[in-house]
């Protein structure tokens, strides 16, 4: 049996008191006993909590046994409740046991109290882990509607993005840095980015994110992301980066990792409403671990907000400026990893997020160059197919821009109508969405196959990864542009799927 128990006992003799609390003992019961005698007392004990059994005598001066226990049913409904009382009868044991009372012992038969305790307890705690059971169960129902839910919501909500991103970046590319409208447009192009982050938060925490992980370098990450994490954070705001975990690894999904990141700075930022530093820090403490810890000098957070604040939905902002999923969010990112993380807060003292992860040995994966030329071009004929007309559109003339002659089919049977009529001349691409009315992608990419073994494909979508697979679609085995998509990626993407051979 765990120890101590916690024990209120409602009695105003002493010496029955003491012998109740020696039986316990001499029945290897280590319990820690609060006695009360009058209403006032025990109805504030009960309400601090965190007592496990209730003792009661049946009667009292001017209180009793069954108006404890109603007040214990009102005020903490669950812990068991034994009557203690060398006075009951039986119709009052009785209805005892019928009010809700767990047990009754007779102080002249004080023999059974142990038996009795230690049978009321077993009970208690076969009924919370049952209740601990279905609570689980309930949410785990609830973070499968939600993730059914993100999974819709990411599609739609890619296409809508995906039209905006690569507006921006076609208005952007025709206008003159000096042109006054131009911050109103990278604006827009910005809020479109935030809110495909926005999507893939929800994803990571729905688990409906297909994750990759790589071996990465710590400071690497930082030092890459810190640009991003500066435009995050108002002019008020400094963020100081301190990187001294050198080349020690871990291994992560880099977006993920990075999400996880913006997610501590952000979640610092808002704590700062007047300004202050955000610092950010790695090291490398020991051969088997690599730390990275987010400080800031806020307000700071009292214990019981600490507690909850890894709870998915908890937010302490106020009605429409938070989602409570940014440090539940960071909290699954960093397990997916092997990973731990804690806090160190205190109300006016800001605080520190601490991420620990396991020191990887394998050499990290290099990264590509990035690129300053100007965007790649084509003369080649792409097929696009896409059920969204306004996606379709956008796409067909990011693609005509580049030069590519450009034809369009709203399925997968009207892009095998098109092929076969013989009017399209050769396609070189075929730019398909995944998930569509009728034939999907999978199976115009296995009949195209075997009419047109030298024909490209290029799959999109704004579905996730787990939704598309059973498809035949799995990013990184084929080649996968995610919505939403700007100018630069589609235009990149494109280029090098023509220029790669055809597959198998």
């Amino acid at each position: 049996m765990k120890t101590p128990v916690r024990i209120l006992h409602l009695e105003d003799d002493r010496e029955d008191a003491a012998l109740v609390d020696s039986m316990l003992r001499s029945g290897d019961i280590d319990a820690a006993i609060d006695v009360v005698d009058t209403r006032s007392g025990f109805g504030e004990k009960i309400a601090q909590g965190g007592f496990d059994l209730i003792l009661a005598d049946y009667q009292l001066p001017q209180f009793d046994g069954l108006q404890a226990l109603a007040m214990a049913q009102r005020i903490c409904p669950g812990i068991p409740l034994i009557i203690v009382s060398g006075v009951i009868g039986e119709d009052a044991a009785i209805d005892s046991m019928r009010s809700g009372a767990t047990d009754y012992v007779l102080k002249t038969r004080l023999s059974r109290l142990v038996p009795a305790v230690r049978r009321a307890l077993s009970e208690a705690a076969d009924r919370n882990e049952k209740r601990l059971l279905q609570e689980q169960f309930l949410q785990a129902q609830k973070m499968e509607l939600f993730g059914r839910l993100a999974g819709g919501v990411a599609h739609d909500f890619n296409n809508i993005l995906t039209v905006v991103m690569s507006n921006c970046g076609l208005i952007l590319a025709g206008m003159a840095q000096s042109d006054p409208h131009r911050p109103l447009v990278e604006e827009i192009e910005q809020a479109g980015v935030r809110g495909a982050a926005l999507t893939r938060q929800l994803l990571i925490f729905a688990r409906h994110e297909a994750r990759r992980p790589e071996i990465l370098e710590l400071d690497e990450v930082i030092h890459t992301l810190s640009p991003l994490l500066r435009r995050l954070v108002p002019e008020n705001v400094q963020i100081a980066c301190a990187l001294a975990a050198g080349h020690a690894r871990l291994e992560a999904d880099r977006r993920h990792l990075e999400q996880a990141i913006m997610n501590l700075v952000v979640n610092a930022r808002d704590a700062m409403p007047r300004g202050g530093t955000i610092s950010v820090q790695t090291s490398a403490p020991n051969e088997s671990s690599v730390r990275l810890s987010v400080r800031d000098t806020g307000h700071g957070m009292t214990e019981e907000v600490r507690a909850r604040i890894f709870e998915p939905f908890f937010s302490t902002k106020p009605a429409g400026t938070g989602t409570g999923l940014g440090l539940a969010t960071v909290q699954r990112i960093v397990g997916e990893s092997e990973g731990n993380i804690s806090v160190e807060t205190s109300p006016g003292a800001g605080a520190t997020f601490i991420l620990e992860f396991p020191r990887q040995t394998l050499a990290a994966a290099p990264q590509p160059p990035v690129s300053t030329a100007r965007l790649p071009r084509g003369n080649e004929t792409v097929l696009v197919v896409e059920d969204d007309p306004t996606v379709r559109n956008r796409a067909a003339s990011l693609l005509e821009r580049q030069g590519y002659r450009v034809l369009t089919a709203g399925d997968g049977q009207e892009a095998v109508d098109v092929l076969a009529s013989g009017k399209a001349g050769h396609v070189s691409l075929v730019f398909a969405d995944v998930i569509m009315p009728g034939m999907n992608a999978g199976t115009l990419s296995r009949c195209l196959g075997n009419l047109y073994p030298d024909l490209r494909m290029l799959f999109t979508s704004g579905y996730t990864a787990q939704t598309i697979a059973p498809e035949g679609i799995v990013p990184g085995e084929v080649n996968f542009l995610p919505k939403p998509y700007d100018l630069e990626s589609l235009a990149g993407k494109v280029r090098k799927s023509l220029d790669e051979k055809p597959a198998a």
